[in-house]
């Protein structure tokens, strides 16, 4: 797990000095040089190796930034054993059909909208720097992350 902990702290460190860069270029080749990079099945760092000055190369900030999030996350409930454990949980299943995913997605997507935004309205107003007239010691960052996914589970098996 301390490796785990090291890549988390070297994608976060890599992500925040590729950041101070204006060319995006030159971003994407000290993030490629410097980084683990984690694909997502799609073919986003390929058009960043084609040069591709269309991406948006922010998008890798909050890539970054959600993937060490979990992994401490889950590091730490792994670490701790139940000692003072951080929420982590999912639901899944992996025989529903097309049509129940379509409405999953939506009932999804409405529910865990209307859940970060009672959250955010919540931690907003105990933030310092809206509230300078709160008081408090320390300065913490805590949030929730929600993320959907899905899987074409019949395609996977045609593709092995």
């Amino acid at each position: 797990m301390p490796r785990t902990l090291a890549l988390s702290a070297l994608v976060v460190l890599s992500m925040t000095v590729v950041s101070a860069q204006t060319d995006y270029l030159a971003r994407a080749r000290a993030l490629h040089k410097t980084s683990l990079l984690i694909d997502g099945h799609n073919d986003y760092p390929w058009a960043l190796r084609e040069e591709d000055p269309a991406r948006d190369l922010d998008k890798l900030d909050i890539l970054g930034a959600d993937v060490a999030d979990l992994i401490a996350t889950i590091d730490h409930n792994l670490q701790r054993s139940g000692s003072d454990p951080r929420f982590q949980r999912k639901v899944m299943y992996d025989n529903v059909a097309q049509e129940s995913v379509a409405e999953f997605r939506a009932m999804s997507a409405a529910q865990a909208q209307a859940l970060l935004e009672a959250m955010d309205k919540w931690l907003s107003q105990r933030d310092l720097d809206v509230n300078p007239s709160r008081t408090g010691t320390g300065r913490m960052r805590a949030g929730i992350g929600i993320y959907y996914f899905e899987e074409n589970l019949e395609q996977r098996s045609k593709d092995n």
